[in-house]
């Protein structure tokens, strides 16, 4: 949200108050407008939790809003929250590459801002990979399902080393299919399995 924006809002609510408070003695409370809020992770990383620090700490409400926050796996499903959610969720977090398509195929949408920082991204694979070259044949967990950012960003490593898309495959995770939330296994000196990382270059 710009400044500007930031101003208006301010406004806004302070003349609700004079407003309510003018009919009597005692002055009254503005009562709070409740926003529904998509966001396409849970529980909350580094990168998605703005809105629950805003929710906690007072933010929301010092501006007149009560934020119901609903929780997704996966942008397109933030997004399809928003489309069919029956008025629940005015506002959805779903990332850029599902905005664009959504609003490339007729879809009455306008982005307001972001929340997010600049990022590392990793994609962890078992210890015998060492390049990308070997994930041909392969096949890339993704959560989300396609469009999601885990999956862009799952081709946009693939295609900065130079490997062709069409040798190895994308599969939406379980977790993304309604199962209950998965939770990587606490790894020990004792784990028979060991990863490593290909890092996407920035």
């Amino acid at each position: 949200m710009s400044k500007t924006q930031g101003r208006h809002l301010i406004a806004g609510i302070l003349i609700a108050v004079a407003l309510v408070g003018a009919g009597g003695a005692v002055r009254a409370q503005p009562k709070l407008r409740v926003l529904g809020l998509a966001m396409p992770t849970t529980p909350p990383n580094l990168v998605h939790i703005p809105p629950w620090v805003a929710q906690e700490t007072g933010i929301f409400a010092r501006y007149g809003i009560e934020a119901k926050i609903f929780t997704f796996e996966g942008g397109p499903a933030a997004l399809r929250a928003l489309i069919g959610g029956h008025g629940d969720v005015q506002i959805a977090a779903p990332g850029v590459p599902p905005f664009i398509a959504a609003t490339a195929r007729g879809g009455d949408f306008r982005a307001v801002g972001t929340y997010a920082m600049k990022h590392p991204v990793a994609m962890v694979v078992q210890a015998e990979i060492k390049r990308c070259e070997d994930l041909r044949g392969k096949k890339i967990g993704t959560p989300g399902g396609a469009g999601a950012y885990a999956e862009v960003m799952a081709r946009a490593v693939l295609q900065s080393c130079g490997s062709p898309l069409g040798t190895c495959s994308t599969s939406t995770s379980p977790r993304a299919r309604g199962s209950p939330p998965w939770r990587p296994a606490r790894w020990t000196r004792s784990s028979s399995t060991s990863t490593r990382s290909l890092r996407r270059r920035r």
